[in-house]
């Protein structure tokens, strides 16, 4: 499920490449590993800081126009 969901349906640019994933339980159930445009945006950044990285690029998110998939 990590691999298929955040890149089934590949875009050209960095930002479409991939999805990301938001909510409490799947990621968590995922080892935050679905926020993976994040991951693939800054790959140095360790799993467990994605969540963090993800809420301070939510504002260049927004205005790029990538709409996070909002999940449980």
């Amino acid at each position: 499920m990590t691999i298929h969901l955040p890149h089934h349906g590949y875009g050209e640019t960095p930002l479409t490449q991939t999805r990301t994933l938001r909510g409490r339980v799947v990621p968590a159930l995922f080892l935050e590993l679905t926020y993976h445009l994040e991951h693939h945006l800054y790959p140095q950044i360790p799993s467990h800081n994605l969540a963090r990285l993800g809420r301070r690029l939510d504002p260049f998110f927004e205005q790029a126009g990538v709409e996070p998939w909002r999940v449980i």
